[in-house]
């Protein structure tokens, strides 16, 4: 839903119902002007070059929000996607870490991409991309590549990334010839779902941050998100991955007993 702004002196005493196109991006909720920009130069949305911007009238805003929006949403997104943040090839390469906006718009145009070519411009619903690259009902969040991935999670080589996302060990999406993993997805796998976002840690760095006595202790511990009695974690090809917070939340849930038959932290 547009939103209204407050009412406050326009730029050289302009009418505080026209609106240069970072305020009609505001008003209309887009995260980027030049998709406000691309659609009133195609003729989508109702507006008047003047100079080299553009300028816009509030109320003709409204309603077209109203009216031609969700179709025209839908053209971006596809079919049953929620409403969110529209961008042009330029921040949707931003995002997803892509150098230059022709990659994204390449691989739009190769049906790699879901979006919607409006006039000379391409524009992007973000919720459709993040969708895909994170899966249905993971939160949003920062995109990042194999390589940032490896960093995050302390694998020496980006490769060691891939290998296990084409082998379905990590979930990812290959777009083009790039994976791309959603933050948010890795690490709920190995958090569990509703833990804050924190630090991942080694099988050696926790036993140092909790005070086992080795690696091999807290891997013999460890156990899946939710299961009674272990250290939560998430074995990813042979290294097990734990979430600090995760941990230190279970470990304030335990007994002061542990259940017979659990693992023991000598």
């Amino acid at each position: 839903m547009a939103r209204d702004l407050p009412d406050q002196p326009a730029p050289g005493g302009r009418d505080p119902g026209i609106l240069d196109a970072a305020q009609a991006a505001a008003y209309l909720e887009f995260a980027d002007p030049q998709a406000v920009t691309e659609l009133a130069a195609a003729g989508e949305l109702p507006g008047s070059k003047v100079g080299r911007g553009w300028l816009f009238h509030q109320p003709a805003l409204r309603g077209w929000r109203a009216r031609r929006w969700p179709a025209l949403y839908q053209r971006i997104a596809g079919p049953g996607v929620p409403d969110g943040p529209v961008l042009s090839a330029a921040q949707l390469a931003a995002r997803l870490g892509f150098r230059a906006p022709q990659t994204v718009t390449d691989l739009a145009a190769a049906g790699e991409l879901a979006g919607c070519k409006v006039g000379r411009g391409w524009l992007f619903a973000w919720a459709a991309i993040y969708q895909r690259i994170a899966g249905p009902g993971v939160p949003d969040g920062p995109v990042l590549s194999a390589a940032q991935l490896a960093a995050r999670l302390g694998f020496r080589d980006p490769q060691t990334v891939t290998d296990l996302a084409a082998a379905g060990e990590l979930a990812g999406c290959k777009v083009g010839g790039t994976w791309l993993f959603a933050w948010a997805a890795i690490y709920r796998r190995i958090a569990g779902p509703g833990v804050p976002d924190g630090e991942v840690l080694s099988a050696a760095q926790l036993a140092a941050r909790i005070g086992a006595s080795s690696p091999r202790v807290v891997r013999r511990a460890a156990g899946p998100p939710g299961t009674p009695g272990t250290l939560p974690g998430c074995r990813i090809g042979k290294q097990w991955l734990f979430a600090l917070e995760a941990v230190l939340a279970d470990l304030d849930r335990q007994p002061e007993a542990a259940p017979a038959g659990s693992p023991a932290l000598r």
